[in-house]
C-alpha cells in the first residue's frame, strides 16, 4: 500500500495560520515525502520517510520572517528531495544533519533529526542563510559535480 503524504501548506493552514505568537498548538506529526532513491542510498538511509511536526512548523512560524516562512512552507519537499548539499551538523546541535538548497540566490538550511529505530527524518528547524555561514560544518554530499538526486 502506499502511503500518504500530507503537503505542508495544508498542515500549515490547518493547524498553524494566524494563530498569536507562542501559543500552544496541537501538536501533530505528519508523513510529508519519502526521499528518492538517489538520496537515501547516498546518505545510508533505507525508504525514509521525512516527518513534519506541528510544533516544527509554528516555531518557524513564530521565529523566521514571513517571507522566509512562505517560502519554505511552498519549496520544502523541493528542498528535501533536491538538496545542492547535505552536511554533518555541528557537535552539540540538536539536528544530526543540514540539507541545503539555494532558491532565488538565497541559501536555505533545513536541520534534520534522524530517528533510525522509526526509518524516519525528522524537520527540526528551517531558515535561510549566507554561503559563508556554512564554514565549520562537514560535507557528506554535494550536487557539484555529482549526480542530480532524481
Amino acid at each position: 500500500m502506499r502511503q500518504r503524504f500530507s503537503r505542508p501548506i495544508t498542515i500549515h493552514n490547518r493547524y498553524v495560520a494566524e494563530t498569536a505568537p507562542q501559543v500552544f498548538i496541537t501538536v501533530k506529526s505528519f508523513a510529508i515525502l519519502a526521499l528518492n532513491l538517489y538520496i537515501n542510498r547516498k546518505l545510508y538511509f533505507r525508504d525514509t520517510v521525512l516527518i513534519l511536526s506541528t510544533k516544527t512548523l509554528k516555531h518557524i512560524y513564530d521565529k523566521r520572517p514571513l517571507s522566509d516562512y512562505l517560502v519554505l512552507i511552498k519549496r520544502l519537499r523541493a528542498m528535501i528531495s533536491n538538496p545542492d548539499a547535505v552536511y554533518l551538523n555541528k557537535p552539540g546541535r540538536t539536528a544530526d544533519l543540514v540539507f541545503t538548497h539555494t532558491y532565488k540566490d538565497q541559501l536555505y538550511l533545513l536541520a534534520i533529526e534522524e530517528n533510525k529505530k522509526e526509518n524516519e527524518l525528522h524537520l527540526v528547524t528551517a531558515f535561510r542563510r549566507r554561503k559563508k555561514d556554512m564554514k565549520g560544518f562537514t560535507l557528506i554530499w554535494s550536487r557539484e559535480g555529482g549526480e542530480p538526486p532524481s
